[in-house]
């Protein structure tokens, strides 16, 4: 324990603050930690699916933002990660392979978040940024690391989490 907090009460602090700084990805270890250690964690659970789709991994990163989306719901960051995986999912559908169950959920989480301002806000801006751009066909999305992947979403997906009039805020 460090100032009387455990290690799962830590990692949740850290995860919380590295996304309110718009830096999620820093997050990554300490997330996929704390939602073994906390399952109820909705942050926790929206940056690993943050960091899934980023690698191309969209079905985990859907199942993961499903998670974070029931646990969560009014987190604007949980609301900005479904808006923008529910944006790059509608681009490449035909490309994306869902579990039925999968697929149902995130569906409804979807209807649930249709009236959260980051969520839309997300979803457009998503949206728009993959309608301007080259069809993931012509030109490969942006991923991590360098690596070039068909399935992987573009920068566009990223974009939004960094706008700063709405992603910085004195709540963690």
């Amino acid at each position: 324990k460090a100032g009387g907090l455990d290690a799962g009460e830590l990692e949740q602090a850290y995860v919380a603050r590295l996304v309110a700084l718009g830096l999620p990805e820093l997050a990554e270890s300490q997330a996929r930690d704390l939602i073994q250690r906390k399952p109820d964690d909705g942050v926790g659970w929206a940056v690993v699916a943050y960091m899934d789709a980023r690698r191309g991994d969209t079905a985990g990163g859907i199942s993961a933002v499903v998670s974070a989306a029931r646990l969560a719901p009014d987190d604007p960051f949980v609301q900005r990660t479904v808006g923008q995986l529910a944006a790059y999912y509608d681009r490449n559908a035909e490309r994306t392979t869902l579990p039925a169950a999968v697929k149902s959920s995130f569906d409804d989480v979807r209807k649930a978040m249709a009236g959260k301002d980051a969520y839309a806000r997300a979803y457009k801006e998503s949206s728009d940024a993959y309608a301007e751009g080259p069809s993931p066909d012509q030109v490969p999305y942006a991923a991590p690391y360098g690596y070039g992947a068909p399935s992987a979403p573009s920068s566009a997906y990223y974009d939004s989490y960094y706008a700063p009039d709405y992603y910085y805020d004195d709540a963690y």
